[in-house]
């Protein structure tokens, strides 16, 4: 009998489902030998670094044909490039701009037109031994159909036999996370600058049916005038009908619903402007922990949250409406930009906020982008500093105001702060866990049944434990 799934931890392994069960269900082949069937992406993902993997290794030829497969069944279609025609340029001594948990990012200059780029690379082995094509897939597919001045273009992908390779707009200011960490913290007036382009960049998304799932000061790069990028869409979902049960993101910046492992939606990343505001304006997240369980366990206490002083009551209560235990309680985008303290800084700004919400579907409608910076100070390229001095500021009162911001008290060090946060990456964990079950599993099923009964009561000498 041909099995349904070859996974051997699935209800379905040996076993054929009902008629009702199998139109739930989809065939799923191993990419790469094109052998293997699954029930699901999870199963058959599970089975890769446990039992398949081996398999796999063994079908060179099979592997060799399928392995450019990895990214081309995506639906969008891209100009076929190559990596030879991107020359690596060095920074200083460094030769990338950084790394991530599947590859590096470094800058590139196409030879073809001079431009600049950021080269993402990752290699494919690492992509699928921690289970995260269909990631990769998604990433490609959202990020290539998005046009918005606040969130990073993706202009190419493309792959050979060892890497997949994302060509992306160049963020040439880095993260936001390390401009924050070389300031400390942001007074109101500029806090709310980045605040309102990454706020727009969510709504565009929420709108376009999109949601981000792993929002933090690490994902929002700065361009060469010091305007937000949003990027990294691992983990981003599309077309939501329903709500999502996806595991994922940063521990810093998960919402409640996602530590209890409950149904998701938008809303999740209302929650994460909240605390990316509180960052802004804190130089850390509200809730720290000494390990991701006891952050986890403030999060869900739904303890309230302190506050330095020198803040505004407008501000103080924004992210108070935000950061809501219960989703359905959370402010909307709309009531975000509806805001006394959002109205208060665009005016004095001199904008008008409608004039910058992306209110239609069309994602190929330009969209303005807010003149913030100081239109007399040029960007020092080599130093790579963002322009941070609103043009409606005294250069003086500014600094005399970030001089009179008072250092927020906590228990942590501030080396601590300063670490870059990793997103989860949930099917690793996972995974280790299946392999912990089966491999507990393999060694009963060596044991006689005397030696069962005898681990059963503790008395299994060392050598055969």
């Amino acid at each position: 009998m041909n099995r349904f799934c070859d996974y051997k931890s699935c209800q379905y392994f040996n076993k054929q489902p009902s008629i009702e069960q199998r139109s739930k269900l989809n065939k799923v082949m191993c990419p790469l030998c094109m052998n293997a069937n699954y029930c699901s992406n999870r199963c058959r993902d599970l089975d890769w670094p446990i039992y398949h993997k081996e398999i796999c290794k063994k079908s060179q030829p099979d592997r060799a044909r399928s392995c450019n497969d990895t990214i081309d069944s995506c639906s969008t279609t891209s100009v076929r490039r190559k990596a030879e025609e991107f020359e690596i340029i060095s920074i200083g001594s460094k030769l990338e701009l950084g790394r991530g948990s599947y590859g590096s990012v470094k800058l590139v200059k196409d030879k073809q037109n001079g431009l600049l780029y950021a080269m993402k690379i990752m290699n494919k082995r690492q992509v699928f031994e921690y289970c995260s094509v269909e990631n990769l897939k998604r990433e490609i597919k959202i990020q290539r159909r998005l046009v918005h001045p606040h969130i990073c273009k993706l202009h190419h992908y493309f792959e050979d036999k060892e890497n997949v390779y994302l060509i992306l707009e160049y963020a040439q200011n880095g993260s936001l996370f390390n401009y924050i960490k070389k300031r400390s913290k942001l007074p109101e007036n500029e806090a709310f600058v980045y605040f309102f382009q990454t706020c727009l960049g969510i709504d565009y998304l929420h709108k376009n049916k999109i949601i981000h799932r792993d929002l933090k000061p690490e994902n929002l790069l700065l361009d060469h005038e010091g305007n937000i990028k949003i990027c990294d869409f691992g983990w981003s979902a599309e077309s939501l009908t329903e709500k999502r049960m996806t595991f994922c993101g940063t521990y810093e910046y998960m919402a409640p619903e996602m530590l209890n492992k409950q149904p998701h939606d938008f809303s999740l990343d209302v929650w994460s402007l909240g605390i990316l505001l509180y960052e802004l304006l804190h130089g850390n997240a509200p809730y720290r922990g000494k390990n991701n369980e006891e952050l986890g366990n403030k999060i869900k206490s739904g303890q309230p949250i302190n506050f330095a002083l020198t803040l505004s009551n407008d501000v103080v209560s924004l992210i108070k409406s935000i950061l809501k235990y219960i989703p359905g309680e959370r402010l909307t985008m709309n009531q975000i930009f509806e805001h006394p303290w959002m109205v208060k800084h665009a005016s004095n700004y001199n904008i008008e906020i409608q004039t910058y919400v992306y209110k239609t579907q069309n994602p190929t409608r330009q969209i303005p982008t807010a003149n913030f910076q100081s239109k007399q100070k040029s960007i020092d390229i080599q130093k790579k500093e963002p322009l941070s001095r609103p043009i409606s500021q005294d250069q003086n009162k500014l600094k005399e105001q970030s001089n009179n911001y008072k250092p927020y008290q906590n228990d942590y060090k501030q080396e601590e702060f300063n670490k870059p946060r990793i997103s989860r990456i949930s099917n690793r964990n996972e995974i280790m866990m299946h392999q912990h079950q089966l491999q507990q599993q393999q060694q009963e099923e060596k044991l006689s049944f005397m030696d069962r009964v005898f681990l059963a009561f503790g008395c299994l000498n060392r050598e055969k434990k």
